[in-house]
């Protein structure tokens, strides 16, 4: 017999397999829009990291030049890679001279199986005295160590001559550079420096 003021507990109502697709679809088109984002974001992190560090090892090279007799810039490896141990001859290398002066960690260097410093693309810092020369662009580094009036890079220090003169010239100018991401030595267009104005 049923009595009248009996009820039957509700009904649970399950999620239907197209539900539970509809839903990870959602999920899967919101990963699908943050995914690049985050990328990006990692991308801009790395480019900063790797300005920063170019300014560090430009700061250590002109403290290793001062602090040089007769006032030269570390020695230059034949691949323009820039070299954290000491090359042969006397002299510290820039690693070392980084950590004496607090500006670095040799804990948190990242380099590789030669002691180069390594970007954090994985490629290694460029370092050299003489103007890099890539073939593309034309009108690349117009703002790295250049006189626009001039139409040349521009003139450091002066130099005695034979005659006991003295001239402007040329003196050697510290280049440091990363790649970039998927950079080349022959395109400026993904080089990380410190630019003219900075």
């Amino acid at each position: 017999m049923l009595h009248p003021d009996r009820r039957d507990p509700p009904l649970r109502r399950a999620m239907t397999l197209v539900e539970i697709l509809v839903v990870i679809v959602i999920i899967v088109v919101l990963a699908g829009l943050l995914l690049p984002a985050i990328a990006l974001v990692k991308q801009r992190a790395h480019h900063r990291t790797a300005l920063h560090t170019v300014g560090e090892v430009l700061s250590a090279i002109e403290a290793y030049r001062d602090e040089d007799q007769r006032h030269r810039y570390p020695p230059v490896n034949a691949d323009a890679s820039l070299s954290l141990r000491a090359l042969p001859g006397p002299g510290e290398g820039v690693l070392e001279l980084l950590d004496r002066k607090g500006l670095w960690s040799p804990a948190v260097a990242v380099k590789d199986d030669q002691g180069r410093l390594l970007d954090p693309f994985g490629a290694p810092y460029r370092y050299t005295l003489a103007r890099p020369a890539p073939t593309a662009p034309s009108g690349a580094l117009e703002d790295w160590n250049w006189d626009p009036v001039a139409g040349h890079e521009r003139r450091w220090g002066r130099r005695p001559l034979a005659d006991g003169t003295i001239a402007d010239g040329p003196e050697a100018y510290p280049y440091v550079w990363s790649l970039g991401r998927g950079g080349s030595l022959t395109d400026a267009t993904t080089w990380i420096y410190v630019k003219d104005g900075r």
